[in-house]
């Protein structure tokens, strides 16, 4: 009775040891936006094509690990998880330096705007013209 009881105990644990070393499948939606996940290719939004290309390029990764051994498919989902870290930190990176570009060129815009009264101030110093009607 000892022995089938000890038997059935290694049993269990031999089980949740091999579940344990399981791989587990990266998915897209962990280093996508949400905005982006189902990106389409685009030739003038470069953020839409970046998220596109990306996720194809993901995808074909997926499968070449699929397509490994079983006993390299952790250490494969492992260097994918590490790419696609590395891929989200260059574009944080490229996100903050485009947000600091914009917001100088705003704090510049600023300063060489002066002071004006009113919209038609505004739009005589950006040179747009006014609605007229009897123009139209």
């Amino acid at each position: 009775m000892k022995k089938a009881f000890l038997l059935i105990i290694i049993f269990i644990f031999s089980i949740c040891v091999t579940n344990a070393q399981t791989a587990i499948e990266p998915k897209w939606s962990d280093y996508c936006p949400s905005e982006y996940l189902n990106a389409k290719k685009a030739k003038f939004d470069k953020d839409q094509k970046y998220w596109y290309e990306r996720r194809l390029q993901f995808y074909d990764a997926l499968e070449n690990c699929k397509n490994t051994q079983a006993d390299n498919l952790s250490s494969c989902y492992t260097e994918l998880k590490t790419k696609e870290d590395n891929k989200n930190e260059e574009w944080n990176a490229y996100v903050r330096e485009y947000n600091e570009k914009l917001d100088k060129r705003y704090e510049a815009l600023e300063e060489k705007l002066p002071e004006f009264n009113g919209t038609q101030s505004l739009m005589n110093m950006l040179n747009i013209p006014t609605y007229n009607p009897l123009y139209y």
